[in-house]
């Protein structure tokens, strides 16, 4: 029958074999012959199989065609332990991680299971993307009527969280906070995966930077009546470890390379606010002032100890009062803690501090703060020693300045804290005269620097120095005189500047 057959006919097989041989004219069995007997006999042993169980598995096992189980199937391809472990595993029905255990066998394990057998603690190592790729495929919006949080897409936008992308599509995300019992104060809002898919989340209580389940994105100071949205979209590159110390330890920064240097206020041009623009940085996440927001303030004030509300800046002529002014009598105003933090004017003559800071907000990046007092200050040195208050409506802020200002509105001075070392909140390192204590000797009874210099003012501004006219009477000129008399040869008088 030829060197091609594999195995010993069977009786069918002769059969048709005899059947071929008279089919010829000349009892030889031709080679087309030998192919259809052989194509006969596969279908054959396919038949052979009989009715398959559900789930069988048609194989060759090198002389015949046999059905076997997915089991035995995956055994006769080659599979391993482990890869027969992997095409078995369970739905896991949740975010996870595929493990191969020492045993071969395969889990399906969580982030946090995922960082601990990483050794990476809570946290993620910088390999496990989480955040946003790309903060301009999404946007942040706020409506003050609806108190709806919008993270707006234009066609499809990616987000990780715990290594794993998420694709949103138009329109976006939205949150609700009325559905959270919304009430006055700083709100946080992140995204989270809730049965596999992507939904925003809010509530009063911060999240955990090293929580891998979340994703921040962004921050409402709602204060009754309006919000004041703060920009949290970190990207999905940035370690989660070291995003945790930063915020910890360094907080916001600026750029030294100008940015926020002050235009007005000028004693000159004391009603306005221009700042140059520039750069916030909260960790890894870039905040841009544009020149024109350099002319905008958010100014913020307490209602309650501890309760903060803000005001848009009045607009005078193109920029903003970055200080709460009253029209009607042109007087700043500062809230009065012994009355009920009630808006309160000051004297025309009292000196009102006023604290100026970058922020991370999304419309009105520009802070200026009016700390609550019982009473304005009524000296410049006491205006001087003023200490920042404490702040809970945005972690991520920068001091730029504190401004003196009188209670008409008269631009007093300002101290620059720019290339100051930052801290987290919004404070800095850099000590103030105030601040640097100094061992009193006297007349000198102060404990600090400044103290003492206020001592030595006033000291001076009360010394004079005597002397006599031509006509022999007396006289004195204070030592805090701008010019110094003195008489000519003919008896005229005239005067000299203090300072030659």
């Amino acid at each position: 029958m030829g060197s091609g057959a594999s195995s010993q006919p069977k009786d069918r097989d002769l059969t048709y074999i005899a059947r071929s041989l008279q089919a010829t004219q000349t009892g030889v069995l031709k080679k087309t012959d030998y192919d259809t007997w052989a194509l006969d006999a596969v279908l054959y042993s396919i038949g052979a199989v009989g009715t398959p169980g559900d789930g069988t598995f048609l194989v060759g096992n090198g002389s015949s065609w046999v059905g076997e189980s997915g089991a035995t199937a995956r055994t006769s391809i080659g599979a391993s332990t482990v890869g027969s472990n992997l095409l078995t595993l369970t739905n896991p029905s949740a975010v996870t991680f595929p493990r191969i255990n020492a045993d071969n066998t395969v889990s399906a394990i969580d982030a946090a299971t995922l960082s601990a057998a990483l050794g990476t603690g809570s946290g993620l190592s910088a390999q496990v993307l989480h955040g946003f790729p790309n903060r301009t495929a999404t946007s942040r919006t706020f409506n003050n009527s609806s108190r709806v949080f919008t993270l707006g897409v234009a066609t499809t936008a990616t987000v990780y969280i715990a290594g794993v992308p998420y694709t949103l599509s138009n329109p976006g995300l939205t949150v609700d906070l009325d559905d959270k019992t919304l009430s006055v104060g700083l709100w946080f809002i992140w995204a989270e995966v809730v049965t596999g898919a992507v939904v925003l989340n809010a509530a009063k209580t911060s999240w955990d930077i090293l929580d891998t389940t979340k994703i921040p994105v962004a921050l409402v100071y709602w204060n009754g009546s309006a919000g004041a949205l703060q920009e949290e979209r970190h990207s999905a590159y940035a370690d989660q470890s070291w995003h945790q110390w930063a915020h910890d330890t360094i907080g916001a920064r600026i750029e030294n390379d100008g940015s926020f240097a002050q235009t007005y206020p000028t004693t000159s041009v004391d009603g306005k606010i221009e700042l140059v623009g520039g750069s916030l940085w909260d960790e890894d996440l870039e905040t841009v002032v544009s020149a024109a927001k350099g002319k905008l303030a958010r100014n913020w004030y307490e209602t309650a100890s501890g309760v903060w509300t803000f005001a848009d800046g009045t607009n005078n002529a193109g920029n903003d009062r970055p200080y709460i002014w009253n029209s009607g009598t042109s007087r700043l105003q500062y809230p009065k803690s012994n009355s009920s933090y009630a808006l309160t004017d000051a004297n025309s003559n009292d000196y009102i501090a006023v604290w100026v800071f970058a922020s991370n907000d999304v419309d009105r990046p520009i802070y200026t703060v009016t700390q609550a007092k019982t009473a304005p200050y009524n000296t410049l040195a006491l205006a001087r020693n003023a200490t920042m208050p404490t702040l809970a409506f945005g972690p991520e802020m920068r001091l730029l300045y504190r401004w003196i200002y009188r209670g008409d509105g008269e631009y007093q001075e300002a101290v620059d804290y720019r290339t100051s070392s930052s801290l987290p909140g919004g404070g800095v390192t850099a000590p103030s005269a105030s601040s640097v204590t100094a061992v009193a000797t006297a007349p000198l009874t102060a404990g600090s620097v400044q103290g003492q210099l206020d001592e030595i003012a006033a000291i001076v501004g009360g010394r004079t120095i005597p002397f006599f006219l031509s006509d022999e009477t007396a006289s004195n000129i204070s030592m805090r005189s701008s010019t110094i008399p003195f008489f000519l040869s003919d008896g005229t008088a005239s005067s000299i500047p203090a300072g030659l």
